[in-house]
């Protein structure tokens, strides 16, 4: 019985998620964008096995490199970088931390 049959992923497959969803942050920080709500939820997989980023509620931009000022901490607590909740100030580090 394949991965496929059984409802598993390779670790193939499991690679190429992981690469594009990195590939989707990069671009998405290359803009200074901060996501703020990374989570396992967010990543959808298409028919074709690539993976897409949603729920983009939270999203902000940078007020400059490396800073971005918010009112309150917001995002999903399991997930959540401490530096963040201790600062307040979310980064584009901030959304890394939640994808490890």
């Amino acid at each position: 019985m394949g991965a496929e049959a059984s409802g598993s992923l390779t670790i193939r497959q499991r690679l190429d998620i992981l690469i594009g969803t990195a590939w989707g942050f990069e671009y998405m920080h290359s803009f200074n964008i901060v996501h703020r709500d990374i989570k396992p939820a967010i990543i959808l997989i298409t028919a074709d096995m690539q993976a897409t980023i949603a729920d983009f509620g939270l999203v902000k931009q940078e007020d400059g490199p490396g800073h971005l000022s918010v009112p309150w901490v917001m995002g999903t607590p399991g997930y959540m970088d401490p530096a963040y909740l201790l600062s307040q100030k979310a980064t584009t580090a901030t959304d890394v931390y939640s994808v490890l």
